[in-house]
Formats: structure tokens, sequence, C-alpha cells
């Protein structure tokens, strides 16, 4: 965006938010917040570690056991898996299919719930599908069907 010559600025002549509730904040010579306040070393220790990547798993402060629970899915900490998210977690229903089947999952291959219910992990409610085009035939064959289902009982 260009400005032309004479251009008056929106916020000329306009005190900053934070100023106006406290007008010693940006007078000059005034001192800053932080002046004179350092880290302990235990906790430029802790910084560094967190930085450094160090701190994960369970050395994490938040660490709940290595389960969570991301969009109704449940996610399990496994940091050798070949097929995990950045965050090291693999979703349980596809680890219950793996131990099923003896072997790992290839990342093109689905599993759904029959049930419909994503926390339902056990093995009777898994069907596995070789890829997501399939997965995605077989929800549109159900869509149909509810909806034949629906306009066979209209008529």
């Amino acid at each position: 965006m260009t400005f032309k010559k004479g251009h008056i600025a929106w916020n000329k002549g306009k005190k900053h938010p934070i100023a106006r509730l406290n007008p010693q904040v940006f007078k000059k010579g005034s001192t800053p917040w932080n002046k004179d306040k350092h880290w302990s070393k235990e906790m430029k220790n802790k910084l560094s570690n967190a930085h450094k990547g160090l701190n994960t798993g369970k050395k994490n402060y938040f660490w709940k056991g290595g389960i969570i629970k991301r969009k109704d899915y449940i996610y399990i900490w496994s940091p050798n898996h070949p097929y995990t998210n950045n965050d090291n977690y693999i979703a349980e229903h596809r680890l219950v299919m793996e131990t099923h089947l003896g072997r790992y999952l290839k990342p093109e291959e689905k599993v759904h719930h029959l049930d419909g219910d994503v926390t339902n992990n056990k093995i009777e409610n898994l069907y596995l599908f070789l890829n997501k085009s399939k997965h995605t035939t077989y929800h549109h064959f159900l869509k149909n069907c509810v909806r034949g289902i629906l306009v066979w009982q209209k008529q």
C-alpha cells in the first residue's frame, strides 16, 4: 500500500492502549518491568532442556501416561513405531488392528469403526480397508442405502 505525500496516519495523536491505563509505562526514563529480574539456574536448565527437546515423553511436566484424545480419536505414545505422527503418537485403532494382523499397517490402509464410535477400539468393531478410495466408496454405499430405505418407507 502506498501513501501520498501529506497522508496522515490513522493513529496520529492517539495514545497506546496500555499507556492510557498506566501513563508511566512508556515515559522516557521509566524502568522496564523486567529490569534486574533474572532466571534461577534451575529455571534456566529447565528452559534449556525444553528448547533442546529433552523434556519430551515421560520427562514432560504434562505427561499423562502416553494416552491423549484428539478429535474424539484415542492416540497412544509409541516412539519406536515407524508410522507415528510428529509427536510420536499413533491412533489406538491402528495399533489394535496391527496387533491382530501381526504386522504394521501401511500408511494408505484405513481402519473403519463398524458402529461409528471412534472410541470403541475392540477388534470386533474394526474393519480394514486397503486404501482411502475403498473406504470412501463404502461410506457412499452406506449413505445411499440409508437414503433408499428412507425413500422406500415414505412410499
